[in-house]
């Protein structure tokens, strides 16, 4: 049936001029489904009153595919804006972990340094005592056998 594809309409709503052309084409379209139900053939001027309602029945169906995009598109804004906010956010955690990680670094190379310093007069240390040691040894040794020559005949 044709007239299934008008929108109901109250003509006191304020409706829109398109709105008042349908509600206005409504008696005709109501005569073209008596027509059509009772097989009889339709003229030029039914078959324009046919298209003019596909007509606005697609510029409808269009605006409300247009609405639909526009709701869709403004979602996506607000996702979008939540994502920038997101990204903002963990930029600033990662400037301030690079930071933390840039102080702890210095703080590292400090102490390192310290053990190193620590390290190099430990060894300093250790190599004075080891070569007391063994100057002292070899003194004792030398002496010993200056010693020994004396005081036992060779023979």
């Amino acid at each position: 049936m044709v007239s299934k594809r008008i929108r109901p309409l109250n003509p006191d709503s304020g409706a829109s001029m398109e709105d008042r052309i349908i509600l206005a084409l409504k008696p005709k379209i109501d005569d073209l489904d008596r027509k059509v139900l009772a097989g009889e053939p339709l003229g030029s001027e039914d078959i324009n009153t046919l298209l003019l309602q596909h007509m606005f029945n697609h510029i409808h169906h269009l605006e409300e595919d247009d609405h639909e995009i526009k709701e869709r598109m403004d979602l996506q804004d607000d996702r979008m804006d939540r994502m920038e906010g997101s990204i903002s956010h963990i930029r600033t955690e990662m400037e301030e972990m690079r930071g933390d990680l840039r102080t702890e670094m210095a703080e590292m190379r400090g102490e390192v340094r310290t053990e190193i310093a620590n390290l190099k007069t430990y060894v300093e240390k250790s190599i004075n005592r080891h070569m007391l040691f063994y100057v002292g040894s070899v003194t004792f040794l030398v002496g010993g056998i200056q010693l020994l020559d004396r005081f036992v005949p060779r023979g």
